[in-house]
């Protein structure tokens, strides 16, 4: 008989913890097998044997304990969905649920994030202004721009611990672990998400992402390599601690977690480092800079633009109005979020004259349950004229909830001819019209933000409200002058039609003039 260290049971259930099997898994085979070796023992000592003698006797009765060991490893994973279904189980199922574990980890680092935020920038500000600080100053939340890598790393590495812990407890070995490792890092290759100030990217595509692919398989490899040391049963003993004596098992994932958890520290103080040279420098720039930058350009703008034309007729758009000045654009109902500084009446913006009676608001995206009753279209604006150009003094209001894109159409001019023809004229995100919440000065202004790219577009007027100095005090409102050449000079105008595309941006008209 082989000789053992304690009874073929405790051999046996080392074996199984050295394959993984958990307390839990293991508590009813073992429980037999100790009643079985009991039942031989008694049997053995009603024919005689001593003690001892029953004891040796029932460990060679039961047999050798790799081999049992072995046996019930067979049975146990004949008893688990993983144990029957490896293939489906460690080769299909990581990606679904890697989606799913990168979706919770996401909204956790969301949720908790969006807290630290709130308090560490904006103090007692909404959700709402939250929102609208980042996207007006995006360069301001450094450390959020980490957010998406730090959660496919944390991501990544939990899906194949989760695995590594279903393959050892359905006692299936290192192989099936490491399928679910690679096929986490084939998934890792080409996962592409990034975070940008008005969009949020997610899926898969090229280049490839090295770092994707490469935490899968060193956590599956740690995994795989402390299997290997559990099996050999490796301990460290460091002394006594406070008179209780001190034992660990060191393990390569031990190891390998104590340096990914010193990368992540050293990550976020350099992140926190960048974070605050950052925030000096915003400092620097609201006291030095900006302040100069958009007092001058107010000051150009109050000294007017050399007028572009003589012979301009401004349209009365009087009924049309549906909002005046005073009151709050779209997405602040409370009020606070308007035009009250813009001059009523009769005014030169930007060379051209523009008569002012309110807002002509069109709906945007968002807004249809809150203002129901502002159109998606204002029809038949009377013009009655051939004309060469139409101006246009307008502005958009967008959505924290929906950014806009640069490129998108968020409305249109149609004009309507005497012999029935139409004529479209957009007004593009980016080149026509802008946010009317930005910024009026250049340095370090975010480049999309600075100026329309449209040639016959510019800065009209900017001003304040209530809303904007106490959510973004360094942004402006903005308007600007748009100009279009008539497609068809030589035909009669009738009408024209203001249309909005029900985009993330709601768009309004202030002033049109024809020459």
């Amino acid at each position: 008989m082989p000789s053992r260290s304690g009874t073929v049971v405790a051999a046996v259930e080392r074996c199984l913890r050295a394959a993984g099997g958990s307390g839990r898994s293991l508590a009813g085979p073992l429980r037999e097998l100790a009643d079985h070796h009991e039942d031989l023992r008694l049997a053995a000592l009603a024919q005689g044997c001593t003690e001892a003698e029953a004891e040796a006797l029932a460990d060679a009765r039961l047999g050798e304990p790799t081999d049992l060991a072995r046996q019930w490893a067979a049975v146990l994973r004949q008893a688990s969905w993983w144990g029957r279904h490896p293939w489906l189980g460690f080769g299909i199922l990581p990606p679904v649920a890697f989606l799913l574990v990168w979706c919770l980890v996401g909204a956790g680092v969301v949720a908790a994030g969006g807290l630290g935020l709130w308090l560490r920038h904006v103090g007692g500000f909404s959700a709402g202004d939250l929102a609208t600080a980042f996207l007006a100053e995006p360069e301001a939340f450094a450390e959020v721009y980490a957010v998406p890598a730090g959660v496919n790393t944390a991501a990544l590495a939990l899906v194949v611990l989760g695995f590594g812990r279903l393959a050892r407890r359905a006692l299936l070995g290192p192989r099936w672990l490491a399928l679910a490792g690679l096929v986490t890092a084939g998934q890792g290759f080409f996962l592409q998400n990034g975070l940008e100030p008005h969009r949020f990217n997610f899926g898969y595509g090229w280049p490839p992402n090295w770092a994707g692919a490469a935490i899968p398989l060193l956590v599956a490899g740690l995994l795989v390599a402390e299997w290997a040391v559990r099996r050999r049963g490796v301990r460290v003993v460091a002394g006594p601690l406070v008179g209780w004596p001190l034992t660990w098992r060191v393990t390569p994932t031990l190891v390998g977690f104590a340096l990914l958890a010193a990368l992540v520290l050293g990550l976020g103080l350099r992140l926190r480092e960048a974070a605050g040279r950052r925030a000096a420098r915003l400092g620097w720039l609201r006291r030095e800079v900006w302040p100069a930058e958009r007092a001058a350009a107010v000051e150009e703008l109050r000294r007017g633009h050399a007028p572009i034309t003589r012979l301009a007729t401004p349209v009365e758009l009087a009924p049309w109005v549906n909002a005046a000045l005073a009151d709050s654009v779209p997405g602040d109902p409370a009020g606070g979020n308007h035009l009250a500084s813009l001059p009523a009446g009769l005014h030169v913006f930007a060379g051209v004259p523009f008569l002012i009676d309110g807002r002509v608001q069109l709906l945007g995206r968002d807004l249809p349950p809150h203002f129901p009753a502002w159109p998606t279209r204002v029809r038949e604006i009377p013009i009655g004229r051939h004309c060469g150009n139409l101006h246009l003094l307008h502005g958009a209001a967008y959505s924290a909830a929906q950014p806009v894109p640069p490129g998108t159409v968020v409305g249109r001019l149609v004009i309507r001819y005497a012999d029935q023809s139409t004529a479209e004229l957009p007004m593009v995100a980016g080149a026509q019209v802008l946010n009317w919440w930005g910024p009026v000065f250049t340095t370090e202004a975010p480049a999309g933000e600075r100026r329309p790219s449209a040639p016959g577009t510019t800065l009209a007027w900017a001003g304040v409200n209530p809303a904007i100095r106490k959510a973004v005090p360094d942004y402006s409102l903005r308007l600007y002058r748009t100009t279009f050449a008539n497609p068809h000079p030589e035909a009669w105008i009738v009408s024209v039609d203001y249309a909005s595309t029900v985009t993330g941006a709601a768009p309004f008209l202030l002033g049109l003039t024809v020459e």
